[in-house]
């Protein structure tokens, strides 16, 4: 009854996942990585993050470049030391420790936690199968 989630809607959410197409920013951060971190990255690099852009912007070429630039000039500031770290190969360890990721971490941590702890997502998300079951609905 319950546990329909596991042999239905996983398997369809999984299906449907396959056709979602990749983010401009993450082909840029791909491109990115990929030259070396330069600060001119070549405009090759840069195509498939252009074309998932247009696609996103219904081919409107210059709508697509601020996309991509925008996304090329954040991962640039984070790596001058502007920003916060992205895709960089920090171990977990460094992760836990890092002063600059405790709240953070202690904040989302938390929320799963009394998340968990309460059960209240299941009650939200079966509460009228709850109350039809005990007759009240």
């Amino acid at each position: 009854m319950y546990g329909s989630a596991f042999f239905i809607e996983a398997p369809l959410l999984a299906l449907c996942l396959w056709g979602i197409q990749e983010s401009p920013r993450w082909l840029t951060l791909q491109a990115f990585l990929a030259e070396g971190k330069n600060v001119t990255i070549h405009a090759e690099a840069l195509a498939p993050a252009m074309a998932a852009a247009r696609k996103l912007t219904g081919n409107d070429d210059a709508a697509a470049d601020i996309m991509v630039n925008e996304a090329l000039e954040s991962l640039q500031d984070n790596e001058a030391g502007a920003g916060p770290p992205v895709a960089s190969s920090s171990s977990t360890a460094s992760l836990l420790t890092s002063k600059k990721l405790r709240k953070p971490l202690t904040i989302g941590l938390g929320l799963v936690l009394l998340q968990q702890i309460t059960g209240q997502p299941t009650v939200l998300y079966f509460a009228n199968r709850i109350f039809e079951d005990a007759g009240l609905g």
